[in-house]
């Protein structure tokens, strides 16, 4: 599986680039057995050399 971010010259791909560079707080989202979500604040940081 590979992954790429969108082109960083568009104006979507400077605000994922910025947000992936400087929010700390992801939220991790599942779904219960009920169909209901489920959202966790997760710590994050973002590490563009891996």
């Amino acid at each position: 599986m590979t992954f790429q971010l969108p082109d960083p010259t568009t104006p979507f791909g400077e605000r994922v680039a910025r947000r992936l560079r400087e929010e700390r707080l992801i939220w991790f989202t599942t779904v219960d057995a009920k169909g209901m979500p489920q959202p966790t604040p997760i710590w994050f940081l973002w590490d563009e050399t891996t």
